[in-house]
């Protein structure tokens, strides 16, 4: 007995023709997820990485305005130390031109055994600018007349101010203060009769 064929024929493996393709698009279709997941956590992070940089570079200026503003501290500070110790280096000076002034420390010939010669009962003089106060020393090592005097003079102020005459005989010395100002210095003899010479050396400590 033979079979007899009806409808149309099926083939072994047409019936299982569209399972490849579906599991080949949910395949894509989780790629493409996973892909487009991975592409937005690295997006994450790089806007992540581009925010610190950029708090990074913000705090990088910052600093670096502060260091500016730093040394020019600086800078204005060491001028001022600069101005502060030339300031100080000056008063040094000025005090320690006062301290000489008030210990008397310096000194200035006025006359150097000078030979001064007057007539009988007269005087010759010398002057000279005292810029500080101080003392006049007059020395009259020796005189040809006995009765030989020596007066020290000077105006301060409006007022005069004399030594008035000190008597050394044929020869001595006087020591008289001083103010700023001009400074006469007299030497007479109280002689009768004919000339007196003397050699003198005069000192102004100040």
């Amino acid at each position: 007995m033979k079979l007899r064929a009806t409808g149309t024929p099926v083939s072994p493996s047409k019936g299982n023709s569209k399972l490849p393709i579906v599991v080949l698009v949910i395949v894509i279709i989780v790629l493409a997820g996973g892909l487009g997941y991975y592409s937005f956590m690295l997006q994450g992070q790089l806007n992540a990485a581009n925010s610190k940089i950029s708090s990074l570079q913000n705090t990088v200026s910052s600093d670096n305005n502060q260091i500016s503003s730093l040394q020019s501290t600086v800078s204005s500070d060491s001028s001022q130390i600069t101005s502060l110790q030339s300031q100080l280096s000056s008063d040094s000076a000025k005090l320690s031109t006062l301290t000489s002034y008030l210990s008397l420390n310096n000194s200035q010939i006025i006359a150097n055994n000078e030979e001064v010669t007057e007539q009988a009962g007269s005087s010759s003089y010398l002057s000279f600018n005292a810029n500080y106060a101080g003392f006049v020393s007059v020395a009259v090592p020796s005189s040809t007349s006995s009765s030989t005097w020596v007066e020290v003079t000077y105006n301060y102020g409006g007022y005069y101010v004399t030594s008035g005459q000190i008597n050394i005989d044929s020869g001595g010395g006087v020591l008289f203060p001083v103010l700023p100002g001009t400074v006469y210095v007299y030497i007479g003899n109280n002689n009768l009769f004919g000339s007196a010479s003397q050699s003198v050396t005069i000192a102004y400590y100040y």
